[in-house]
């Protein structure tokens, strides 16, 4: 029997549709299995790393159980250039209160000279040609920090100067807890 032309049609675009299908179906087929290779690698790069986070910390465990020091071990929190620059700030300020307490009603560049002068000499006693801080940036981070911790009613020498000159620990008037 012979097919009508309208039946040809019906039966080329049922056939387009069934390739339309079947390459979308291959399409996505290939992107599950890309998928699912990249699922399966990077659950193996997972575990190995589990694996591997598991071992160094086991280590490290061990390590911290035998009592073994360790080179940093006893230097605290604070690296040996921090170290250094304490000591230079602390013989700055030892110095700068020195004089300010001579000198009370001195202002903040001859208090400021004071503590770079005193901050060059210990850089000097241990063989440095210049201290690692600058004095002309130290003293207003002292005011600053002063301020902040509600010591000084406003953020100006004669706050500072009347804080340290009533300090009766130098360390405290400078620390940076309220």
């Amino acid at each position: 029997m012979p097919i009508d032309p309208g039946e040809v049609q019906q039966r080329d675009a049922a056939e387009a549709n069934k390739r339309e299908l079947r390459y979308r179906m291959g399409r996505v087929r290939g992107h599950l299995d890309a998928t699912a290779a990249a699922s399966k690698f990077f659950a193996r790069v997972n575990h190995d790393t589990r694996i591997e986070h598991d071992e160094a910390e086991a280590e490290l465990r061990m390590l911290e159980a035998s009592g073994a020091v360790g080179f940093t071990d006893g230097r605290g929190e604070f690296s040996p250039v921090d170290n250094v620059a304490k000591g230079e700030r602390q013989a700055g300020a030892t110095d700068g209160y020195e004089w300010l307490v001579a000198n009370p009603t001195g202002d903040a560049a001859g208090f400021t000279t004071e503590v770079a002068a005193g901050m060059l000499a210990h850089a000097t006693a241990r063989g440095r040609t210049q201290p690692l801080q600058r004095a002309v940036e130290v003293v207003p981070l002292w005011l600053t920090v002063a301020l902040a911790a509600n010591k000084i009613p406003a953020a100006d020498w004669p706050s500072f100067r009347d804080l340290l000159l009533a300090a009766v620990d130098l360390a405290t008037a400078l620390e940076s807890r309220g």
